[in-house]
């Protein structure tokens, strides 16, 4: 069974609002070491400290997105 090289990922553009919230793609890493793993997620869930990272004036938060 050969690995994924690619991946899902939930990422905010801009921060105004959570609908903003967008699912894209990224690069998987391709050598892990031997005390790493990786794990296959089945579901998520958005917590209101989410919905509120999604707000421009919440203290702390830089938003970048890795491609």
């Amino acid at each position: 069974m050969s690995l994924p090289t690619t991946t899902r990922q939930w990422f905010f553009p801009k921060r105004d609002s959570y609908r903003d919230l967008t699912l894209g793609e990224a690069p998987l890493p391709s050598n892990l070491s031997s005390n790493e793993v990786l794990v296959k997620i089945y579901a998520v869930s958005l917590q209101f400290r989410d919905l509120m990272l999604s707000k421009p004036g919440y203290p702390g938060v830089y938003i970048f997105h890795v491609a």
